[in-house]
């Protein structure tokens, strides 16, 4: 950023868009930051889980309250066995929330890339519109039964009615072309 003399720096619009990318590109690390947490979270919340997965025992003691207990219960004493949830397989698990971060990534590029693709397609068709209003004024001066123009010395002369009317064709043509 360019600094003057006295001492205030000139903001261009260059260095405005470089200032937005770069907090743009900050707030994607910050999101692949959060992501590679996340993934580290759920391995080791998996890792913990692991060590509650022992054998559960199911018993009633001798004034009728229902225990549940990981040690076998005192001699003599009737039980169930409750089976541990199945295992988690952790590679899998880290794979597929790779994919989802890969679907959402990819969703979201497509999101930004059709914006920008509209926004162009917006800005062509302002052009357009620009283009066909500028005809249809000229189109309306050229109506006019005597026009004059001014030749390259700056002497005005009036517009042959030939030339005039050819103006006005060519004119129609273009905007009936482009202009629908």
């Amino acid at each position: 950023m360019p600094v003057y003399p006295h001492g205030y720096s000139c903001i261009t619009l260059t260095g405005m868009v470089n200032h937005l990318q770069g907090w743009a590109m900050l707030k994607n690390r910050m999101i692949e930051t959060n992501r590679i947490l996340m993934v580290i979270l759920l391995s080791g919340m998996i890792t913990i889980t692991f060590d509650a997965r022992a054998q559960m025992y199911k018993w009633v003691d001798a004034e009728g309250n229902t225990h549940y207990t990981q040690q076998l219960p005192p001699d003599g004493v009737e039980y169930e066995t409750k089976k541990p949830p199945p295992s988690v397989n952790t590679e899998e698990a880290v794979d597929s929330f790779q994919k989802m971060q890969d679907e959402e990534r990819k969703s979201r590029e497509s999101k930004e890339k059709s914006g920008q693709e509209a926004a162009i397609k917006e800005q062509d068709q302002a052009e357009l519109q620009k283009k066909c209003d500028s005809l249809r004024l000229r189109i309306n001066s050229l109506q006019r039964p005597r026009i004059t123009t001014t030749d390259e010395n700056g002497n005005r002369a009036r517009m042959p009615e030939e030339e005039r009317l050819k103006s006005i064709e060519e004119a129609e043509k273009k905007l009936a072309e482009h202009c629908s």
